[in-house]
């Protein structure tokens, strides 16, 4: 069930099976470091953001996104996605063939950005910012778990591609503070929400925390919204 195997001079050890898989997941973070396998997700995150963080720092992010989902959030974004939905399945042809994965991979970046983002994102900058977030996917290579760090092209347009991000998310929370606008969405919660030390993010911080919302759940949503469209 449990073997380990070294690649590139790392250990990798792989669970096989419900037994072996209960006993990655239930050890506490003094047994088991999720840091250590999540080192390749900083310089896409960014640095004190969750897996690059100390531990009450890192529960505390993951309360700000547990925040972000609550069911009440949620039921607010429900109107929007629906919009989102009908304005993309208008243009769909009656008849043809499509690329069924693309095109929900589409519609989840669409409504990931109006529901977590903002009106800005979606309404002014969707096209920069769905191609930065294509480019930062584009950058989580197989090779970015031994070596994060190595300067291929992906990684150094990764980088790049992180950069323009908080640049544009430094722009939106400018905006929001000079003209007083509270939005109803993931990015004001990450905005609003404060460290036991009083302390709030940084724009760095809060494009961090979209990077990993967003990641969290495109792939998943994208994969379980084309096999529900299959069997329709």
């Amino acid at each position: 069930d449990i073997f380990t195997i070294v690649v590139f001079g790392k250990r990798m050890t792989f669970m096989s099976g419900p037994d072996a898989q209960d006993a990655f997941c239930k050890p506490s973070d003094d047994e088991l470091s999720q840091q250590e396998a999540y080192r390749f997700s900083v310089p896409l995150f960014g640095e004190g953001i969750v897996y690059d963080a100390d531990l009450p720092k890192r529960k505390a992010q993951f309360k700000m996104v547990t925040n972000s989902l609550h069911t009440s959030a949620v039921a607010n974004y429900v109107p929007f996605m629906l919009e989102e939905a009908d304005l993309f399945f208008s243009d769909w042809p009656k008849e043809g063939t499509i690329d069924i994965y693309k095109a929900f991979s589409d519609l989840i970046i669409r409504t990931a950005s109006r529901c977590l983002m903002g009106p800005e994102v979606r309404g002014e900058m969707f096209k920069e910012v769905s191609e930065l977030y294509a480019t930062l996917d584009k950058g989580c290579t197989p090779i970015s778990f031994f070596a994060p760090y190595l300067p291929i092209p992906q990684h150094l347009a990764r980088d790049k591609a992180r950069r323009r991000m908080c640049a544009v998310f430094q722009r939106i929370m400018d905006h929001r503070k000079a003209k007083g606008i509270v939005g109803n969405d993931a990015l004001q919660v990450f905005m609003d929400a404060q460290y036991a030390d009083g302390s709030k993010n940084t724009a760095s911080e809060v494009a961090g925390l979209m990077i990993c919302l967003l990641f969290a759940g495109q792939h998943t949503s994208s994969v379980t919204s084309s096999w529900t469209g299959l069997y329709m």
